[in-house]
């Protein structure tokens, strides 16, 4: 979903000729995590805080939780608040993007 993702907001604004090799190897460099039965189930749960998270957000962070009780290094990178409430809530660590700001 990721890669559809990027290359959705580069063509959006006419950024992939001129970012188009940058996003290959951003791309080429991300390890994709199935979509398991355990991380489905997990995003039908409720999530601490409200308002409730959205669809995508539920299963980002039970992607999250599912990588760090699996002992994974996970950190979770979001500029939006609710999903930053709601990993602090669950201890999962924020990625920091100080100074990552959209340029686009």
């Amino acid at each position: 979903m990721l890669p559809y993702e990027i290359w959705n907001r580069l063509h959006a604004r006419s950024l992939a000729d001129s970012h188009g090799t940058s996003a290959r190897a951003l791309i080429a460099g991300l390890a994709l995590l199935k979509l398991v039965p355990p991380v489905l189930e997990r995003a039908l749960e409720p999530f601490p805080e409200a308002p409730p998270v959205r669809t995508l957000e539920a299963l980002h962070l039970a992607s999250c939780e599912y990588l760090w009780a699996a002992g994974q290094d996970v950190s979770l990178a979001s500029y939006d608040n609710r999903m930053t409430g709601v990993a602090c809530a669950l201890n999962i660590p924020l990625f920091n993007l100080e100074g990552l700001q959209d340029r686009g």
